[in-house]
């Protein structure tokens, strides 16, 4: 990406049938800044609520892809003392079938990620000393145009919320 060029985002969201008004609002603010190039691409993204961690589901190609993705995501926070953390939780749960129980990674409602070119440059929500970036608040700035510093940071965090 050229000091220029606008970044390519994709949008991870739990799904399309049940989107809530925040990530309707984010995936119209997200289509209409395309309209504009703003950005160089645009790509939605349904990944699920969650990765059963002790099944054969996470050894498929789609189960990889997501566990893949959430490594890139906290890798790029680890370099830049980010986290990423809050927004992954992990749970167990106990089959009422087999009675087994089992690992599963819960997803955020909505990850936005950002690429200049093949490179990893923002992911949104992330935590930074202490301050919640939502992806709302992403969105909003990549429309105004207006850099993230702590300083011009107006909105409430949302927190991860429900799908």
């Amino acid at each position: 990406m050229t000091p220029n060029q606008p970044p390519a985002v994709e949008l991870y969201v739990r799904s399309l049938s049940s989107r809530t008004c925040r990530t309707e609002r984010v995936i119209e603010q997200l289509r209409q800044l395309d309209a504009d190039g703003e950005l160089s691409d645009l790509a939605v993204t349904v990944w699920g609520d969650g990765v059963d961690l002790s099944s054969t589901a996470i050894e498929t190609p789609r189960g990889q892809a997501i566990l893949d993705t959430v490594e890139e995501f906290r890798t790029w926070a680890e370099g830049r003392d980010h986290s990423v953390e809050p927004f992954f939780q992990r749970q167990k749960a106990q089959s009422t079938m087999t009675g087994k129980t089992h690992a599963t990674l819960q997803l955020p409602s909505m990850m936005l990620a950002e690429y200049a070119g093949d490179q990893l440059i923002r992911v949104t929500p992330h935590e930074e000393n202490g301050t919640v970036w939502t992806v709302s608040d992403r969105v909003e700035r990549l429309a105004t145009d207006i850099e993230e510093t702590p300083e011009s940071r107006t909105v409430k965090p949302e927190g991860p919320g429900p799908a």
